[in-house]
C-alpha cells in the first residue's frame, strides 16, 4: 500500500471535514490519490466515481494502491452494462450517464460518497451530463458526501463556477444563489437591448475567491515543491474499446501463424500490431490531451509512427501544433521549437522519438508535461524524449504521462523499458562506485580493461533479465545460438493487488535529494533497431502530409537563408508561378510541390 505525502494527507483531512468540497490542486499533485485516501478512511459500503473514459481503469488501479481494504470494484464500459448493487466502488465515465438506463440504475442506489473527477466537464448547465449529476433528480442527491476534483475549476469565466457552487456550496454565494443575481454580481452581467443576459464578464473576483475558501482547497506545484520529486510518472491504462480489441484479436491470429523456423517472424507481428494499436488508441489519446489542455498552457507529445503523428496534428490543428519528425533539417527542427516556445497560441509540440528526442532544446522553457501516445522499445529513446523538458532551465517538476493498453503490446513494451532502464542504471552505478576506489592515475591499458569488463557485465545482466541489446550492431532481438525461437508471450491478466497490512504511521522527514544516474547519449544516435525498420515496412508507403503551417515554415526558412529583400522577392516569384498572391491562398494539392521548390532554391 502506497503512502500519501504530507500535503496530500492535509487534502484528505480537508475533504473529510466537510460533506462537500472541491479539491483544485495543480496537475501532478495527486488528486486521485487523495480521493483514494478519502475512500480508505471512510470505508464506504458503496462509492461512485464519475470520470473520463480514458481514466476509468487508472482510477481502479490508484484506489487499490492507496486503500487497505479489499473492495469489490465495477467499471461500466457499455450502455448495456448492468450495475452491480453489491459493488463497493463503481466507476463510470460521464458519457455513459447521459443514457437513461445507466442513469436510472445508478440513481436507484445510495452512496456514502460520490467523486466528481475532472469536474470542469460539468460546468455547462445545459449539458445533459451536468443535469444528470446536479439537478434535483441528479446522481448526487443519493449521496451523503460529494467531492469534486479539478485543476481548472474556472475554465474561462466566473459563470463556469456557478452550477457547482449553487449545488455543492450555496452558502458561499448567498444571497446571489439565483443565476441572474450571480451573473450581475460576479460576471459584470447586464441585459442588452434585446433583453438577453450577458454573462461573459467578471466582477468582484476577489470577493468570490474569499467566499469559496471554506469549500475549495488549491495548491500549486511551487507551494509543495519540497515534497515533490523532480519527475512524476503516470501510467494511464486505457479502456479496451472494440477497435483496440480488434487489434488484439488480430495479434493472436498473427501469432498463431508464426513460422517456428523463422526466428524473426515474431518481430514482424509485433511491428504490425504496434502500428495498429497506436492508431486504435487515438480516440482516447485525443480525450486525454484535450483534458490536459484544460489545465496546462503547453504540452509536449511523443509518438513513434508517422500516421499517428499526422492524426494528432490534424485533430488539434486549432492549437497551433508544431512538429519535429524524420526527414527535417536541423534548422527546420529548431524553427519548429522556436515557434512553439515564442508563440502563445502554439500549445502542442509533437515529436517523433528518434527525430525530436536528440538535439532539440528549448521546450523546457514553456512546458513541463510530456505525453507518450506510444512507447519506444529503447530506454535511451524514452529518456531522451522525456529529457527534452527535464533539463537545465526547467523550473517545475516534470510530469510524464504514459498512455498504454493494459496487458497489451505497448504495456509490455513499457514494462520492458523500465526493466532495461533499471539494468542500465544499476550497471552504471556499480561501475562508478568501482571507479571511485581505483587510483586516479590509471594507465591507458587499465582503462581499456575496465571498459571491456563493464561491457561484459552489461551483456551478462541483460541476458539474465531476458532483455535484448538495442545499441549493438548485431541486430535487435538476435536469437542466441543454443536457444530455440520463442513465440510471442501470452498476455497476462492483471490481478488486483491487496495490501497485506494496514498502513503504519511514519514520522515525516525532509525528503532526501534524488540523485539519478545520467546516461550520456552518443553524439549521434545510430538507428539500427530492427523494430524501427519493421515499423516502416508494416505500414504501406505513403506520401508525407503537409499542412499550411509547414508551408509557412518553409517560406520563413527560405527568406532567412536568402535575406529579407531577396527572399521575399523570390518567394513572390514562386507564389506567382503557381497562381497565388499570398501564402494563405495556397491549396493543399500544391503544399508538397512548393515546399520542395523552396528547399531546392
Amino acid at each position: 500500500m502506497k503512502q500519501l505525502k504530507q500535503f496530500q494527507k492535509i487534502g484528505v483531512d480537508f475533504m473529510l471535514n466537510r460533506k462537500t468540497a472541491l479539491l483544485a490542486d495543480d496537475m501532478g499533485l495527486g488528486k486521485t490519490a487523495q480521493a483514494a485516501g478519502v475512500i480508505d478512511r471512510l470505508n464506504p459500503k458503496r462509492a461512485l466515481v464519475l470520470t473520463l473514459a480514458s481514466l476509468k481503469i487508472n482510477w481502479e488501479r490508484e484506489i487499490k494502491d492507496f486503500v487497505s481494504k479489499d473492495f469489490k470494484y465495477q467499471i461500466l464500459f457499455k450502455t448495456t452494462d448492468k450495475v452491480d448493487p453489491d459493488a463497493n466502488i463503481i466507476i463510470v465515465n460521464y458519457d455513459l450517464i447521459i443514457y437513461e438506463d445507466i442513469k436510472k440504475q445508478l440513481r436507484k442506489l445510495d452512496y456514502d460518497v460520490i467523486i466528481l473527477d475532472e469536474a470542469h466537464n460539468l460546468s455547462n448547465m445545459e449539458a445533459k451530463r451536468s443535469k444528470n449529476v446536479y439537478s434535483n433528480y441528479g446522481l448526487i442527491r443519493t449521496a451523503q458526501r460529494v467531492y469534486a476534483l479539478t485543476g481548472t475549476p474556472v475554465r474561462n469565466r466566473p459563470k463556469d463556477f456557478y452550477i457547482m457552487l449553487k449545488t455543492l456550496a450555496p452558502e458561499c454565494i448567498e444571497p446571489y444563489t439565483a443565476y441572474e443575481d450571480y451573473v450581475v454580481h460576479f460576471c459584470a452581467g447586464f441585459r442588452d437591448s434585446y433583453g438577453s443576459l450577458n454573462d461573459k464578464g467578471a466582477s468582484n473576483v476577489e470577493e468570490l475567491a474569499e467566499r469559496i475558501k471554506p469549500f475549495m482547497l488549491r495548491r500549486l506545484k511551487e507551494d509543495v515543491l519540497a515534497e515533490l520529486p523532480p519527475l512524476i510518472e503516470k501510467t494511464i491504462e486505457l479502456e479496451i474499446t472494440p477497435e483496440i480489441q480488434a487489434v488484439l484479436d488480430e495479434e493472436n491470429e498473427l501469432e498463431g501463424d508464426i513460422n517456428e523456423y523463422n526466428p524473426n517472424a515474431e518481430l514482424g507481428v509485433q511491428a504490425t500490431v504496434r502500428r495498429q494499436l497506436g492508431i486504435a488508441k487515438l480516440p482516447q489519446v485525443y480525450e486525454y490531451i484535450e483534458n490536459l489542455l484544460q489545465t496546462e498552457d503547453k504540452i509536449v507529445i511523443f509518438a513513434y509512427h508517422t500516421d499517428v503523428i499526422n492524426s494528432i496534428r490534424k485533430q488539434f490543428a486549432g492549437y497551433g501544433v508544431r512538429c519535429v519528425r524524420g526527414g527535417m533539417t536541423a534548422g527546420l527542427k529548431q524553427t519548429e521549437v522556436d515557434l512553439f516556445v515564442k508563440d502563445p497560441n502554439s500549445r502542442i509540440f509533437v515529436g517523433q522519438f528518434t527525430a525530436a528526442g536528440f538535439g532539440v532544446d528549448g521546450l523546457q522553457k514553456v512546458a513541463s508535461n510530456v505525453v507518450f501516445a506510444e512507447i519506444d522499445w529503447v530506454p535511451g529513446n524514452m529518456d531522451q524524449a522525456r529529457d527534452r523538458v527535464r533539463r537545465m532551465g526547467q523550473t517545475r517538476p516534470v510530469v510524464a504521462h504514459y498512455l498504454v493498453v493494459p496487458n497489451a503490446l505497448d504495456d509490455n513494451i513499457l514494462q520492458t523499458v523500465i526493466k532495461k532502464g533499471k539494468v542500465i542504471t544499476r550497471l552504471l552505478s556499480d561501475t562508478e562506485k568501482t571507479e571511485e576506489k581505483e587510483e586516479n592515475d590509471m594507465s591507458i591499458e587499465t582503462s581499456l580493461e575496465r571498459i571491456a569488463t563493464a561491457l561484459e557485465t552489461m551483456l551478462g545482466v541483460a541476458a539474465t533479465a531476458e532483455l535484448t541489446c538495442n545499441t549493438c550492431t548485431c541486430g535487435e532481438n538476435a536469437p542466441k545460438a543454443e536457444e530455440k525461437p520463442k513465440k510471442a508471450p501470452a498476455k497476462k491478466k492483471s490481478e488486483p493487488k491487496v495490501a497485506a497490512t494496514d498502513p503504519v504511521a511514519v514520522p515525516q522527514a525532509a525528503p532526501a535529494p534524488v540523485v539519478e544516474a545520467e546516461i550520456v547519449p552518443d553524439p549521434a544516435p545510430v538507428e539500427n533497431s530492427l523494430d524501427d525498420l519493421l515499423g516502416d515496412v508494416a505500414a504501406p508507403a505513403e506520401e508525407v502530409k503537409y499542412t499550411l503551417d509547414d508551408v509557412r515554415t518553409a517560406f520563413q526558412q527560405f527568406i532567412k537563408a536568402l535575406g529579407q529583400a531577396e527572399g521575399v522577392a523570390k518567394g513572390k516569384e514562386i507564389l506567382t508561378k503557381h497562381g497565388y498572391k499570398v501564402v494563405t491562398e495556397i491549396q493543399e494539392k500544391d503544399f508538397a510541390t512548393i515546399i520542395k521548390e523552396l528547399k531546392v532554391a
